[in-house]
């Protein structure tokens, strides 16, 4: 996409292709750059790895021949850089079948070897995409536990919180238990009730849940990319609203057992006479 000798041309990433001006860039498009106009003569295509590819994992990135990015610059340092061919930053990607590590030692041999510096002196230092994928897995595992602790804390609490309010509901409605088993009803049918007002409870709370839960990660994944200017998508799945739904009825039957099959257990004369 670039050539040595390329003048005025710049390749973008996805990202600033999409969300930096108020038209969507597309290919041969001019774009102003510090008051300089560019033709677009690439758009990195945005990978679907945790990183999105090179694009994705500079952010909104711009990159053009090395004469373009010293005609920006216009301070004295930078002026003195650019009659010495200077670079504060070099970008080189491997292809799939390559050894990483050694290549990564091979890389830092022939920069020693260029600057003339010994290992213990080195002034430089060489990164790689895959040291940023293994610390922002660590990130994400790391975000993954600890919002499963604080689910399993919410489920205990609030098997706990239904178990109570279904113990009241019992006790508040014990008449009413009486004068259902009087004209008929069976423990059965007074067990279904208190079991489907349980589910019906935990229900509405692990609605509530998940809505608030999907606002929070998403509030969380917001910062974490203005941190690393990594960008992060978040998507609920169908099948884990789903399970997370069916997990909330669960724990609400489970807690409401013990009430209900109390409440089936009420003899009508002493519900009758309960005050």
């Amino acid at each position: 996409m670039l050539a040595p000798g390329d003048r005025a041309v710049v390749v973008i990433s996805s990202e600033l292709a999409k969300g930096t001006f108020e038209k969507e860039i597309r290919l041969n498009q001019m774009i102003p750059l510090n008051g300089k106009s560019y033709r677009v003569v690439g758009i990195l295509a945005k990978d679907g790895g945790l990183l999105g590819g090179m694009g994705g994992l500079f952010g909104s990135s711009v990159y053009m021949p090395y004469q373009e990015v010293y005609s920006l610059q216009n301070n004295e340092e930078d002026l003195s850089e650019r009659e010495q061919d200077v670079y504060d930053n070099i970008e080189i990607k491997l292809h799939d079948e390559a050894d990483y590590d050694a290549a990564l030692q091979e890389i830092e041999r022939k920069l020693r070897l260029a600057r003339r510096v010994t290992e213990d002196k080195q002034d430089f230092y060489v990164s790689s995409s895959k040291e940023t994928i293994e610390s922002t897995q660590k990130l994400i595992n790391g975000l993954t536990s600890f919002l499963a602790f604080i689910a399993g804390i919410s489920l205990l609490v609030g098997s706990t919180g239904i178990a109570n309010t279904m113990f009241t509901s019992v006790l508040e409605k014990t008449k009413e238990i009486g004068i259902m088993k009087a004209i008929g009803a069976k423990n059965s049918d007074i067990m279904m009730i208190f079991l489907c007002n349980a589910a019906m409870i935990s229900l509405v709370g692990g609605m509530i849940g998940i809505l608030l839960g999907t606002a929070a990660v998403q509030l969380i994944l917001f910062f974490i990319s203005v941190k690393m200017n990594v960008p992060f998508e978040f998507a609920l799945s169908l099948k884990g609203t789903v399970i997370a739904t069916l997990v909330s009825i669960a724990v609400g039957l489970i807690a409401g057992l013990v009430p209900a099959k109390n409440a089936s257990e009420l003899k009508p004369v002493d519900a009758l006479r309960y005050e």
